[in-house]
């Protein structure tokens, strides 16, 4: 249906949007199924540094999309 093609759409957009390791890590994750050890081990950082990207980046998009909320709201 139209409103889950637009929200897939601005999820994509949000997720692009991010910096390149909180994009890669939340790619990873999320999109391609691997664990965070997994993850942090093809990222060649620590496991708690790929929650901390993880984390960070599902913050900046929820961020974002509360932004373009209240933009759409107006």
């Amino acid at each position: 249906d139209l409103a889950h093609d637009h929200r897939g759409r601005l999820l994509h957009h949000l997720v692009d949007s991010l910096p390149p390791k909180h994009r890669q890590a939340i790619v990873m994750t999320f999109y391609e199924g691997m664990t965070q050890k997994e993850a942090a081990e093809r990222m060649g950082i620590t496991k708690g540094r790929s929650n901390q990207l993880i984390k960070e980046g599902e913050a900046m998009m929820r961020d974002a999309f509360n932004t373009i909320e209240e933009e759409v709201g107006r």
